[in-house]
């Protein structure tokens, strides 16, 4: 069990990085060169190659040569099913904070 837990413990740590989130945000929409994720981040090559390296470690994508070339694509699919959840989720908390916040101020305006 100890494992398990310090298997998700690492695998959040992976994921809790703005930038190694939207480098897979993209690459779940296509595959992608090194330089194009660059490009469209406007981050420095050594960043995205030591992003790149982490999500490569921790088998959440994976690539094919291309001549000189790495092409990235997401290798862990459920990873981006459990992001997307996580998503829903926030969104719906964020719904219902807003919810309260209306009803509180219809509260306290009639108060």
């Amino acid at each position: 069990m100890e494992d398990i837990i310090e298997d998700v413990v690492n695998l959040l740590k992976v994921l809790a990085d703005n930038t190694r989130l939207s480098i897979l945000k993209m690459l779940n929409e296509k595959k992608m060169y090194a330089n194009d994720i660059q490009d469209e981040l406007d981050k420095s090559q050594s960043t995205i190659s030591q992003q790149l390296g982490i999500l490569f470690d921790a088998d959440i994508i994976t690539y094919e040569k291309n001549g000189k070339k790495n092409l990235y694509s997401i290798k862990n699919h459920q990873i981006m099913k459990i992001l997307a959840a996580l998503q829903r989720n926030i969104l719906n908390q964020r719904k219902e904070k807003l919810k309260d916040l209306s009803d509180f101020d219809i509260y306290d305006t009639l108060f």
